[in-house]
């Protein structure tokens, strides 16, 4: 495992570097400490030939500018709450909407717009990035001091692992999740995602009124949000494709999906304790040039595993409170391959 540090701009005084971890295989993995955002993933296809399989910038200003999330770390609730507000212990809070009358992804400026703490490490055929975040009482509408640390560890067998932490010293709702966008066609083909096959093990989803907010909890069967076996993305698509979350099957560490693009080789296989994953086909991808110079409809998706949308405000939903005393952890591994 090859690690460099290299600068990548300031912001208020504070440096921004970007590290860059090359595994034997020629896989590899680029960050920034702004956002704790994950900013390039390159790897081989079955030929050899070398492409990056995610969205992104190549200047801080980039990521400063843009709307839709890239690579970054999503806090203090990823998806959206409903009327922007919700009630814990007794108490109303109120936030910022962003999304319509809703709070999107914590709020205009959340996680994905601090600077975390970096402190890399390697091990034995491992690197990788710790970072840490204090996020003080009342910071964006949300009660309590909120302590987190985003570890990224990357293995030289293409596996990328994010272990999510976080201690509160008021109950406090937390959805930590990450926002990357792959096409494993290469960007900059031109390919959607549209054609890449996906398996998701999820036998019930949550459908959604016009502002994306759960209405509940449906069964997958006979709709197109069935992919329990393999179907490409397109096929059974809506107009502007797919802003859902899919209720897992299973609990603990288990396979939620599987992303794969036959012409090229490449295949995504993510692994979670999440009880959901939501996915994004960018079917509403805002106009913006990315690394490639390009933007367009479906270039991408979202794989974002998470609690579900709006639990805070539905009690049948899982819990997504963190109370005092009590230590937030969760896990999820991406792990890339070839077939």
């Amino acid at each position: 495992m090859k690690r460099t540090t290299t600068p990548f701009g300031s912001l208020g005084g504070e440096r921004i570097d970007r590290y860059d971890f090359t595994t034997e295989g020629r896989i590899t993995f680029s960050l920034i400490n702004y956002g704790a955002t994950l900013i390039d993933v390159s790897m081989p296809d079955k030929e050899g030939n070398t492409a990056p399989v995610i969205t992104g910038f190549d200047t801080l200003e980039g990521y400063r500018n843009h709307a839709a999330y890239f690579g970054a770390t999503i806090g203090r609730f990823g998806n959206r709450i409903a009327g922007a507000s919700f009630t814990v212990e007794g108490k109303k809070y109120e936030l910022e909407g962003n999304n319509g009358p809703n709070n999107l992804h914590g709020g205009p400026m959340g996680f994905d717009r601090v600077i975390w703490k970096a402190e890399p490490f390697e091990e034995s055929g491992k690197g990788g990035i710790r970072f840490s975040y204090t996020s003080p009482d009342g910071e964006n509408g949300f009660p309590g001091t909120l302590k987190t640390v985003v570890t990224y560890t990357f293995s030289d067998s293409g596996e990328m692992r994010i272990d999510y932490r976080a201690e509160t010293d008021k109950t406090t709702p937390v959805n930590l999740t990450n926002h990357t966008y792959w096409n494993l066609s290469g960007l900059g083909s031109g390919e959607t995602v549209q054609d890449h096959e996906f398996r998701i093990n999820a036998s019930s989803y949550n459908p959604v009124d016009d502002a994306l907010i759960p209405t509940g909890i449906d069964p997958v069967e006979g709709t197109p949000m069935d992919f329990r076996a393999f179907k490409t993305i397109g096929k059974d698509s809506p107009e502007f494709g797919y802003d859902h979350n899919w209720i897992l099957d299973g609990e603990g560490m288990r396979e939620a999906c599987v992303l794969a693009h036959r012409k090229s080789g490449r295949k995504l296989t993510i692994l979670t304790d999440q009880p959901g994953i939501q996915v994004y086909t960018s079917g509403h991808m805002p106009p913006m040039a990315e690394r490639t110079g390009e933007c367009y409809q479906f270039m991408a998706a979202a794989l974002e595993t998470q609690n579900f949308p709006n639990c805070v405000n539905e009690p049948d939903f899982p819990d997504c409170l963190l109370r005092p005393g009590d230590v937030y952890e969760t896990a999820t591994v991406f792990r890339l391959s070839l077939d």
